[in-house]
């Protein structure tokens, strides 16, 4: 076999264990360290009006469509609180990937609004997955496309620029079951990335199918060049 061939077969091989590879579950460790609030962020008591929360456009109750993710921009990224919020459950904020030794931080109801954490720096183009645990129901969620949830829905809305701001992203999350009755309103947990921005990737269960076709299809070029 050609070694273009070889090298071609490992980094499909490693996008499919990577897609196929499961949810680590909640990190634990301490919070991050707690810094200035960014300049221009509208929060806190002494800002002249309260945090804007944008909320999704459709049907009242309908989840997302289309699950965004966050990727760094290259640099410091921080995370800023815009609640306390009036959800019945109480939950927190985790960083799934990368690993930055940080558990669960920022509850939704006793975290001061304009409290910001520093996530350090993180290279350009990495995602930032992260997730809400809710402490009232055990269930954990996260954000990105629905496939990455228990209930099949997009848990987290984002909005990129918030309030004008470049590399700012808003994360509204939604703390209820999908299945067992939700109102979908993505104001569960309010906060805001700096040095991050969202997009729409394509869903890595969507594109399964078509790397186990193209393995099929490399196992068989793999055998004329045996012959």
């Amino acid at each position: 076999m050609k070694p273009n061939t070889l090298k071609f077969l490992a980094t499909t091989t490693s996008i499919l264990a990577t897609a196929l590879t499961a949810t680590a579950g909640v990190p634990s460790g301490p919070a991050p360290p707690i810094v200035a609030t960014p300049t221009g962020l509208n929060t806190g008591p002494d800002t002249p009006a309260s945090p804007w929360y944008p909320t999704p456009s459709g049907i009242s109750g309908v989840p997302v469509s289309f699950g965004e993710e966050l990727f760094s921009s290259g640099g410091d990224v921080t995370v800023t609180f815009l609640g306390p919020t009036g959800a019945s459950y109480d939950e927190q904020l985790f960083v799934e990937m990368p690993s930055l030794g940080y558990g669960t931080f920022m509850d939704n109801h006793a975290t001061a609004n304009g409290t910001t954490y520093d996530l350090g720096v993180i290279p350009a183009g990495t995602e930032i997955e992260f997730g809400l645990d809710v402490l009232t129901t055990g269930d954990v969620w996260y954000d990105g496309p629905g496939s990455r949830n228990a209930d099949g829905d997009v848990h987290a809305y984002m909005v990129n620029n918030y309030e004008g701001l470049a590399n700012t992203t808003y994360v509204g999350f939604e703390d209820e079951n999908g299945i067992t009755g939700s109102d979908f309103n993505y104001v569960d947990e309010v906060y805001a990335f700096t040095g991050a921005s969202a997009m729409t990737v394509p869903d890595a269960s969507s594109t399964l199918p078509l790397l186990g076709l193209g393995l099929a299809g490399l196992a068989g070029v793999a055998r004329r060049f045996r012959k």
